[in-house]
């Protein structure tokens, strides 16, 4: 494959995408939303919903929220953050920058978008050693460990960065 990096364009996805999102969310990650809330999320923050696309096809996707609340029983949360809800690649076009870019414009979203809030929180399974790998070079910090957080008993890491 030809270096892609300088043919990747991105864009505020719409619910026109969500197909595909959903499509690329059931190959890359273990545990899938259902189009009815890609929908819900994308209605609430339009803004925080964000494309890469290759030869005119969408190839990976990140989506945000903010939350106001406590987000574990380990985790005290004071005032809202930014949340990465989901991110995804697809697997031929991992490891070029794809990622990292995508979080670079979902982070531009909220400080133009949402400028009240001052940090940006990704919650990962501690089993997901390429996520936190990820994670690791956007330059979030390691915040927590939590127990049991996902439903299969699984705890999460929680890893945050200033905005």
């Amino acid at each position: 494959m030809r270096s892609i990096q300088n043919w990747v364009t991105y864009r505020q996805l719409t619910p026109s995408d969500i197909p595909t999102m959903c499509d690329i969310d059931r190959q890359t990650l273990r545990f899938n939303w259902n189009r009815s809330f890609f929908a819900h999320r994308m209605h609430q923050f339009p803004e925080l919903f964000i494309g890469a696309f290759y030869d005119g096809e969408i190839v990976g996707f990140i989506g945000g929220c903010i939350k106001d609340e406590q987000y574990s029983p380990d985790i005290i949360v004071q005032k809202p953050y930014g949340l990465i809800s989901k991110i995804a690649v697809l697997p031929a076009y991992t490891r070029h920058g794809i990622g990292t870019a995508m979080t670079r414009y979902l982070i531009e979203a909220y400080q133009h978008y949402y400028p009240d809030v001052d940090e940006l929180i990704a919650q990962v399974r501690d089993d997901n050693t390429t996520a936190l790998r990820f994670y690791a070079q956007p330059a979030f910090n390691f915040t927590t460990i939590t127990t049991h957080t996902y439903s299969d008993g699984t705890a999460g890491r929680f890893l945050s960065q200033p905005l």
